[in-house]
């Protein structure tokens, strides 16, 4: 019976390994597709200011436009 008792442990060892790894994959693609969103929020953001608000941070139009033509993909 202990012999039992002892390979359901190591399943479930085993198991809970294979959960966890899972669920870190699943919470670094999250952060990713976080980061994407905010990137692509932010240079929306950017892409409404106008040329004087734009001045006032040290940005120019074509910076901006630079930056907004960039792929959300690789950031």
């Amino acid at each position: 019976m202990a012999i039992a008792a002892d390979g359901i442990s190591r399943t479930l060892i085993g198991t809970s390994r294979t959960l966890l790894g899972i669920s870190r994959t699943l919470l670094g693609i999250s952060r990713t597709l976080l980061g994407i969103s905010e990137k692509r929020r932010s240079r929306q953001a950017l892409s409404e200011l106008t040329d004087q608000q734009l001045d006032d941070i040290g940005l120019t139009r074509s910076e901006v436009k630079a930056e907004t033509a960039k792929s959300s993909f690789w950031f």
